[in-house]
């Protein structure tokens, strides 16, 4: 499992996290497939990165609601897809 760090704007407030992430590629002639290239990124542990803890239930609710596009391409990018 990967982590990355980031920080969101939630409704005017600057969230530093630590998010656990598993993600996985395949297909493209890259990997000896005829299948379209795809990746998929599963969101594990969301902690605060200044305190080191999970983060409530509701708080990672909504961030995965409003937020989750974001996160993912946070993800892409670190893992340069």
């Amino acid at each position: 499992m990967n982590e990355i760090e980031m920080t969101l704007n939630v409704r005017g407030f600057d969230i530093e996290l630590l998010v656990k992430y598993d993600f996985q590629t395949g297909g493209s002639n890259r990997y000896g497939s005829d299948e379209p290239t795809w990746c998929e990124i599963d969101i594990g542990t969301i902690k605060s990165a200044k305190r080191w803890t999970v983060i409530s239930d509701r708080l990672r609710k909504l961030l995965l609601e409003e937020y989750t596009d974001w996160i993912y391409r946070e993800i892409e990018l670190a893992e340069d897809w």
